[in-house]
């Protein structure tokens, strides 16, 4: 296991949902021109990003529920919340969720 954190880095959809991804919009990642505080999560969760192996966009809750697997309790994530308005909610919606992993959104 890691001694060192695995960083993730959060935004919010339209409809509230903290998902996980590192720009502010879909085009490098999901090659669509759109915001993600634009799309709802109904949207998002039909995106895979481009190129081989193609991914969904995970949620915080994807991963909070990964991360209460059995064997994994050494693991930690570094959560990079960004300072922008879309951001300002995250915050307690994270520790929300961080407190109470089995609450689905």
């Amino acid at each position: 296991l890691p001694s060192s954190p695995t960083r993730r880095s959060s935004d919010l959809s339209k409809d509230g949902v903290v998902v996980l991804s590192h720009d502010a919009t879909l085009k490098r990642c999901f090659g669509k021109p759109d915001k993600i505080i634009d799309c709802d999560w109904e949207y998002l969760s039909t995106l895979r990003t481009i190129g081989e192996n193609p991914q969904p966009m995970p949620r915080l809750l994807d991963l909070l529920k990964y991360l209460a697997s059995p064997g994994l309790e050494e693991l930690w994530v570094l959560l990079d919340i960004k300072v922008r308005a879309s951001a300002t909610p995250v915050v307690p919606l994270a520790a929300d969720l961080g407190t109470r992993p089995d609450k689905e959104v």
